[in-house]
C-alpha cells in the first residue's frame, strides 16, 4: 500500500499528461492497476480487522493442535519430519513453521500421538 499505490498514482500522472485519454493505452493500463490495488487493499484491510492473536502458551498436548511441534515420519522415504503449526499468517516452510490453515496442517490437526495417516 505504501509503494505500489503511490507509484500507479504518479503512473496515471504521466499517462494523464500525455493527452486524449480516450486511446492513452498507458492510462487505460494504469487506471486497470489501480482497480486491482484497490481491491487488494480492501481484502488486507479486511483481513487485518478480523485477524486475532494467538496465545502459544498453553497449547493441547494430547493431540496436534495450533502451537504444538509435530515429528513425523514420512511413510514412503522413512525420513523424520518436524512442523510448527503456528497461526494464519505464519509460514516459513524452509523450517518447518506452516500455518494451521496450510493443507499439511489441517491434515493434522486432532491427531493423536503415534496416530498413522496420509497428509
Amino acid at each position: 500500500m505504501e509503494k505500489k499505490i503511490p507509484a500507479n498514482s504518479k503512473e496515471i500522472a504521466i499517462a494523464r499528461s500525455y493527452g486524449d485519454l480516450r486511446e492513452n493505452h498507458e492510462y487505460k493500463a494504469a487506471k486497470e492497476m489501480q482497480k486491482l490495488l484497490m481491491k487488494r487493499k480492501g481484502e488486507l484491510e479486511s483481513m487485518i480487522v478480523r485477524a486475532r492473536g494467538t496465545d502459544y502458551a498453553n497449547p493441547r498436548v494430547d493431540v496436534v493442535s495450533i502451537g504444538t511441534i509435530v515429528r513425523a515420519t514420512d511413510m514412503e522415504t522413512n525420513l523424520p519430519e518436524e512442523f510448527t503449526i503456528l497461526g494464519a499468517w505464519d509460514s516459513d516452510p524452509d523450517k518447518g513453521i506452516i500455518s494451521y490453515l496450510s493443507p499439511v496442517a489441517q491434515a493434522l490437526l486432532n491427531k493423536q500421538v503415534g496416530e498413522q495417516g496420509r497428509v
